[in-house]
């Protein structure tokens, strides 16, 4: 898993709608059914986020929408609707078309293209710009979307991690833990 975790995801499949899965001592239940995935992620009666990869994922990246439990969900999801009002979509549209034609026009054609790092690219932009672009000077914008970048790339790694081992002075863990720092101040 830690080395594709996409390949193994995929192989799931193969195993039904649930599957149980180990992460070391840990046992997990992967839903591999679109009907099921969608009771469970509109449905919060049927599952609260909670367990040991809700638990890594909010000590990574905090309380928000996606990853809070059912009891702060509502309070949270009304902070942020305002921000989803049907009047703002249009400008959301508009700044995401413009980083999607920054990161695509410096490809060239016949050359290779690293897939996820592109997009990567592209998710980092979209977030920094329509979260911060009105409030940020453009080095401060640039340094963002790194830090978004540096996160995004360092997520789905460090949920995997016992926490000791998230603390090693590795150059990535170093680089996420400088990113993180500058996130939450700014």
């Amino acid at each position: 898993m830690a080395r594709d975790p996409l390949a193994f995801l995929k192989s799931l499949l193969a195993h039904g709608p649930l599957v149980r899965v180990h992460m070391g001592p840990v046992p997990l239940v992967v839903i591999c059914d679109p009907e099921l995935t969608h009771q469970a992620l509109v449905d919060d009666r049927v599952f609260d986020k909670g367990g040991p990869v809700f638990e890594r994922f909010r000590d990574v990246l905090g309380d928000g929408l996606s990853s809070c439990p059912h009891h702060a969900h509502r309070r949270l999801r009304r902070l942020a609707q305002p921000d989803f009002h049907s009047g703002r979509l249009p400008g959301y549209a508009r700044t995401m078309t413009a980083c999607l034609k920054e990161v695509t026009g410096s490809w060239m054609p016949g050359r290779p293209l690293d897939v996820p790092t592109e997009m990567m690219s592209v998710t980092s932009q979209v977030t920094a710009a329509t979260l911060f672009s009105e409030s940020l000077p453009a080095a401060e914008l640039g340094q963002l979307t790194g830090d978004v970048k540096t996160i995004a790339g360092g997520v789905f790694r460090r949920m995997l991690l016992v926490p000791p081992l998230d603390r090693l002075p590795t150059p990535g863990n170093r680089a996420y833990q400088r990113a993180r720092t500058r996130l939450r101040h700014l």
